[in-house]
C-alpha cells in the first residue's frame, strides 16, 4: 500500500502470539468488567417503622447506585399521623470521588488497551522501528498500573464507607442521635454489597496484567537493548583479557 501516516499499515497477528499482545487483550476486557460493574450496581437497604400515633407501619426503602452520594438522598419525611411531630429520616456518607477514581481507571485502561491492540495489530512495524514507541507503550503502562493499586485502595474504603453508611442500624443510630422520638425499625432490609467485591477482584487482575506485562514491554525497549548490549560487550571484553 502506498502513501505514509496513518494510511500505511499492514495486519499483522503475531504480536498477539506474544505475551504483550495477549496481555492486552485481557487487560482491555478486565477494564470492561471492572467499571461495569461498578457503574451497573445497585442495591436496596430499608426498614418497616412502626407508627405509635396509629399503631400501622410505614415502610421505608432507599436505593444505592453509582456514583453512591449517600447524603445526597432526599430526606424521607415520616408523618404526624404516624409519629407525634412528625420527623425526617437523613442519609449521610458519600463515596462518589473513590468510585469516580476507580471508574475512570478502569475507563482510561480500557481505551489505552484498545490503542494498543490497534498499534500492535496494524502498526507492528512502527512499534519494532520507532525507538520512542515501545518507550511511551512501557511508560503509559507503568502509570495505569500505580492508577490501579491507588484506585483499588480508594474503592475499597468507599465501599467500607458506604456498606457502614447504609446499614439500617446505623442509619437508625444516627437519625435517633438527632431526634429521641424515632421509634425502633423493624424488618430491616440489609444491603448486599458482593457485587462491588467483585468488581474490586477485577481491579486486583487488572493491577497484576499491568504490572505483570512492564516485564514485556520492557523487554522492547531501547534501555533493554543497551543493558543486553553492555552486559555482553563486556562478558565480552572479558573472556578477550583472559
Amino acid at each position: 500500500m502506498s502513501g505514509g501516516g496513518l494510511m500505511n499499515f499492514e495486519v499483522n497477528l503475531a504480536p498477539f502470539r506474544e505475551p504483550r499482545g495477549f496481555i492486552k487483550v485481557l487487560q482491555w476486557f478486565f477494564a470492561i468488567l471492572a467499571f461495569s460493574t461498578t457503574v451497573s450496581f445497585t442495591t436496596e437497604f430499608g426498614f418497616t417503622l412502626p407508627c405509635p400515633v396509629n399503631n400501622g407501619t410505614q415502610v421505608i426503602r432507599q436505593t444505592v447506585e453509582y456514583p453512591f452520594e449517600m447524603d445526597h438522598y432526599p430526606t424521607v419525611k415520616v408523618d404526624k399521623t404516624c409519629v407525634a411531630g412528625g420527623l425526617e429520616i437523613v442519609f449521610f456518607g458519600n463515596a462518589r470521588s473513590d468510585a469516580q477514581y476507580y471508574v475512570c481507571t478502569g475507563v482510561l485502561s480500557f481505551l489505552y488497551a484498545m490503542i494498543g491492540g490497534v498499534l500492535y495489530l496494524l502498526y507492528e512495524k512502527v512499534y519494532q522501528t520507532n525507538n520512542k514507541v515501545p518507550l511511551i507503550d512501557f511508560v503509559v503502562t507503568l502509570v495505569l498500573a500505580i492508577f490501579w493499586i491507588s484506585a483499588i485502595a480508594a474503592f475499597g474504603k468507599g465501599v467500607s464507607t458506604m456498606s457502614h453508611a447504609t446499614s439500617p442500624s446505623t442509619v437508625y443510630e444516627y437519625n435517633h442521635h438527632k431526634q429521641s422520638t424515632l421509634p425502633e425499625f423493624t424488618r430491616i432490609i440489609e444491603p448486599s454489597y458482593s457485587k462491588l467485591v467483585v468488581s474490586i477482584l477485577f481491579g486486583v487482575i487488572n493491577f497484576v496484567l499491568w504490572t505483570g506485562n512492564l516485564w514485556f514491554l520492557y523487554k522492547e525497549t531501547t534501555w533493554f537493548e543497551s543493558i543486553m548490549k553492555h552486559t555482553s560487550g563486556g562478558g565480552g571484553h572479558s573472556s578477550s583479557n583472559i
